[in-house]
């Protein structure tokens, strides 16, 4: 990788001023797609060979297709790749909702969706989706040190008020 392909997804990340201590990806999803001003669709789809995700855009709503047939984490990581070509603002295929599916099938996809990504883009994507998975498991580990340093007080608090309250040899 780059230096300056991580640097640069370094910065957008941070211009997208989003608060990942709550982060679920529907919320996520959701946030992206009001920036937007179009809804996102998730579409499980058997994808064909070498084909895990691809992002499509209508007039109105952008669709996201994944493997369906990949584990649940795979697909955490196929699902924010796309949103990353999103926020790169990277092309993707334009088409008519009618013509969504179509797109996914995967003669079509195989001859349009290839040829649409560029390897520094896959590179851009790539990067910006390892970095917005760094910051989940960041401010998740944060949230689990928080809730036992929390514990511990409340423990720490009680224990006190039962020694006070306890006459000792």
């Amino acid at each position: 990788m780059h230096r300056s392909t991580k640097a640069r997804m370094k910065a957008l990340l941070t211009e997208l001023d989003y608060d990942f201590s709550r982060f679920t990806l529907d919320g996520f999803a959701r946030w992206l797609a009001k920036r937007r001003g179009r809804p996102i669709v998730f579409v499980p789809w058997e994808m064909p060979p070498n084909l895990s995700g691809a992002w499509v855009a209508s007039d109105g709503q952008d669709y996201i297709f994944f493997d369906q047939d990949t584990q649940p984490i795979h697909q955490t990581h196929i699902k924010l790749h796309e949103m990353a070509h999103i926020l790169c603002d990277h092309p993707t295929v334009r088409v008519e909702p009618e013509q969504a599916l179509l797109v996914a099938n995967p003669t079509v996809s195989r001859i349009l969706l290839r040829s649409t990504r560029s390897d520094q883009e896959e590179q851009e994507a790539e990067t910006l989706a390892t970095l917005i998975q760094e910051q989940i498991l960041r401010h998740a580990a944060r949230q689990r040190e928080m809730d036992g340093v929390s514990w511990d007080r409340d423990f720490a608090k009680s224990f006190s008020s039962y020694l006070g309250t306890v006459e000792l040899d």
